[in-house]
């Protein structure tokens, strides 16, 4: 992660914020709602009946995100067509600075604290509720980062770093020190201090506690998920090929699979995953569904369409046309724009392609 020597790297970061707090209660819910739609959607919890109110400050830093929310109690949740509808292949990493949440993932139960760090994987699906008042830290991440780092992604949706654990107490002491410092960070500094937390947070993940009571990556298993991510363009690709190249029985693949769903749902879902962000990234708006289909495992665009519809809800064409969105200009302070969170996230793994072009200016999308 160069830093670049034009004078854009002077320029200060890049910073949306949010204060939902005037204006009607439906006017609030809607900004911050708005504002949010990238990650999940939000729900009034019942039996709170207190004003609402919301308060966002992000900052672009490098190939990540980085920024400070508070407001009330209520629900969140991303379902499939969130996944679909925001079009982002992210870590969200969050310190709860005061209160926590309840809930459920496809990787069990999670219960967050106040001073606990918790990971959810926005490729996957979730529903928590806020336990009460919160203001926590946030930091998304693009999960190839991580994947790069030589961390098995799959097994950190749900992680929690507990407050009392070192681990947790030094990564979110620099977490709340980047929170004080951001806001006079120059787009250089920010390129800094990205690749410093990157490394701070990739260790914390490796050595994570609770992770290694998870599959461990060097598992039949993780093999398994290897090959498969390696040949999901392969039409043929099925539980006799998998079981065959990885050296053991179908009836040990299928066992192994059984607990995320068995061998054929997580084929499926991978190519789900790819196709959602082929169709998301910028390069991938001119592309052709056909080709997209393709590169998928698909033979051809109908019974790729049939079957993105089907998991996510939406046709393939309306994630294209979502993808459509201008970039935010790198020095507009973005306090009235309608949803530039949502933009950011989703050309983050675009940015992070584009790491040697530094001094470039985030460049302007196709006009709505």
């Amino acid at each position: 992660m160069g830093v670049g020597s034009g004078i854009g790297t002077q320029a200060p970061l890049a910073i949306f914020t949010l204060d939902a707090g005037t204006g009607s209660p439906d006017e609030r819910w809607e900004a911050w709602r708005a504002a949010t739609a990238a990650l999940f959607d939000s729900r009034p919890v019942a039996g709170v009946d207190v004003p609402f109110t919301a308060t966002i400050r992000s900052y672009s830093i490098g190939p990540m995100l980085f920024g400070r929310s508070a407001s009330i109690a209520q629900a969140f949740v991303r379902d499939p067509s969130v996944v679909a509808r925001s079009g982002v292949d992210h870590l969200l990493i969050q310190l709860y600075v005061a209160g926590g949440y309840r809930g459920t993932t496809p990787a069990g139960a999670i219960c967050v604290e106040e001073g606990d760090i918790s990971v959810l994987d926005l490729a996957s699906t979730f529903e928590t509720q806020a336990t009460g008042a919160f203001d926590n830290l946030n930091l998304i991440v693009p999960r190839a980062l991580i994947a790069q780092a030589g961390i098995d992604v799959e097994a950190l949706h749900a992680l929690v770093f507990k407050r009392d654990h070192p681990l947790t107490q030094l990564l979110g002491n620099h977490l709340a020190i980047l929170d004080r410092l951001a806001g006079a960070m120059s787009v250089a500094d920010g390129e800094a201090a990205a690749d410093v937390v990157l490394s701070l947070l990739t260790a914390c993940l490796r050595h994570a506690p609770e992770l290694a009571m998870r599959a461990p990556v060097d598992t039949p298993l993780a093999r398994a998920r290897h090959y498969v991510e390696e040949h999901l363009a392969d039409p043929a690709l099925d539980a006799r090929t998998i079981a065959s190249a990885c050296g053991m029985s179908r009836a040990t693949l299928y066992r192994l699979f059984e607990p995320v769903g068995g061998v054929a749902a997580h084929v499926r879902s991978l190519r789900m995953r790819r196709a959602l962000f082929e169709l998301s990234r910028q390069g991938g708006i001119e592309t052709r569904i056909a080709a997209i289909a393709l590169r998928c495992g698909y033979e051809n665009a109908t019974s790729f369409s049939r079957a993105f519809h089907s998991h996510f809800g939406v046709p393939p064409t309306a994630v294209k046309l979502s993808a459509q969105r201008k970039w935010p200009s790198a020095d507009m302070h973005h306090d009235e724009a309608e949803h530039p969170l949502t933009d950011w996230i989703r050309h983050l793994l675009v940015r992070h392609a584009r790491r040697g072009e530094a001094d470039a200016p985030m460049p302007e999308g196709i006009e709505d």
